[in-house]
């Protein structure tokens, strides 16, 4: 007979949130350029309200992408801590995973078109409210 566990080994949880791309690799930088250097506004990685007010040589995005979805690799202010999950797919689907303040956040919508501004700042009010309750 085959035993089944009730949760994953922690190895597993682990390695969906481990960094997968290769400092200076083509997918890193491609990684990057869309989004956080690209030119479109409609994304969590551009959108968050204080880079609004903050200069980008005052903070800067750092990203890679984990097995499970995009990798904060520095605290978001106010808002992720570094090592968190976030994921955005059609139709305007948006979660994000906090391991080290132990929350996360889902909105789901079947809303076109993809990456909506309006949706985009609805998932970011929805993630700031959340961290305003820590």
């Amino acid at each position: 007979m085959i035993q089944i566990k009730p949760y994953p080994k922690k190895e597993s949880v682990n390695e969906l949130f481990k960094p997968q791309f290769a400092l200076n690799s083509g997918s890193l930088t491609a990684l990057n350029a869309d989004l956080v250097h690209g030119e479109e506004n409609t994304n969590v990685w551009r959108a968050y309200p204080y880079l609004l007010s903050t200069s980008s040589s005052e903070y800067e995005i750092k990203i890679n992408h984990g097995l499970g979805g995009v990798v904060n690799l520095n605290d978001v202010p106010g808002c992720r801590k570094r090592g968190s999950l976030c994921r955005s797919v059609l139709p305007n689907l948006h979660w994000c995973a906090d391991r080290e303040l132990g929350v996360a956040g889902v909105m789901f919508t079947q809303a076109q078109p993809m990456k909506s501004q309006l949706i985009t700042n609805m998932f970011l009010e929805l993630e700031a409210a959340l961290y305003r309750t820590l």
